[in-house]
């Protein structure tokens, strides 16, 4: 494979070059933990550039307007190309969109691209009002990471690290209605939990220990409410447990060149204790 990136942090990676896996052998991200815990290294193999030659990425729409305000506050970049249309009906705006995407930016209708510019302004307001006032001039956005820990590579795409690599700003757009909403119902779900953990675990292998990792995260709608969110010790405890297993499950799918699906047996499903104490109240 070309252009192997070997164990350290690098600046200046683009995200097509990242997402290719250009570690040394078929590297493990917090991308691929997911499938690999949740569901099953099949699926994880299937999700995989370097162990699925049909693997093709594809761009969500739902996540267009955090990838605008993402690339605009922390690389002061505008990707999107602003499609002048009210809705995706039209052909003339589908066929915009579908150019936009083919050359590499984010389609956006012009609210749209207005709604990304004022999240912006709201997120650097709220961090110039914060105690990381400043952060953003401390450092670089979108480094990629390589390391090695027990016989297997890992990658990770840091948003945002310090000049010292002592601080890594992850900014999450949501449209959650609270940070308690977002806690509950994002950071596990999508993996958040492991991915503060997994990152702080690349440094600390490429010997920048103690980092501190901060969740950025900012409300779609109106005012755009940002704040920030750091994962708790017990939290930070079962994501370092499911990163052990899945390292071991992927060392071992990876060497023995067997990915499982589910299991033959029967699932056997429980019922939730909710409903059995409920159930148990109406006898």
């Amino acid at each position: 494979m070309n252009d192997i990136l070997m164990p350290g942090v690098y600046r200046g990676i683009n995200a097509t070059r990242y997402h290719s896996d250009p570690a040394p052998a078929p590297s493990l991200s917090n991308s691929i933990i997911g499938p690999l815990l949740n569901k099953s290294p099949r699926h994880a193999m299937l999700q995989h550039p370097r162990l699925n030659a049909s693997y093709e990425r594809t761009d969500n729409s739902v996540f267009d307007l955090g990838r605008a305000a993402h690339s605009l506050l922390l690389e002061g970049e505008d990707i999107a190309s602003v499609i002048d249309a009210d809705d995706w009906r039209t052909k003339a705006a589908k066929d915009a969109r579908d150019e936009a995407r083919a050359n590499g930016l984010v389609p956006l209708l012009k609210h749209q691209h207005e709604q990304a510019t004022a999240m912006v302004k709201a997120a650097r307001e709220f961090v110039a009002s914060t105690q990381h006032a400043g952060i953003f001039s401390d450092g670089h956005g979108e480094q990629a990471m390589v390391w090695e820990m027990d016989g297997i590579y890992c990658r990770a795409l840091v948003d945002w690290l310090t000049e010292d690599r002592s601080l890594v700003i992850d900014y999450k757009t949501t449209g959650a209605d609270c940070p308690q909403a977002w806690m509950r119902g994002h950071m596990v779900q999508h993996g958040y939990d492991t991915q503060a953990e997994f990152t702080k675990l690349g440094l600390n292998h490429l010997g920048h220990h103690g980092a501190k990792f901060l969740f950025l995260v900012q409300e779609t709608e109106a005012p755009h409410m940002c704040y920030f969110v750091e994962p708790s010790e017990s939290m930070a405890a079962v994501a370092v447990s499911k990163i052990t297993r899945a390292t071991k499950l992927w060392r071992e799918c990876l060497s023995q060149n067997k990915w499982p699906g589910y299991q033959k047996t029967p699932y056997e499903a429980e019922a939730a204790a909710w409903s059995i104490a409920d159930e148990e109240g109406k006898l």
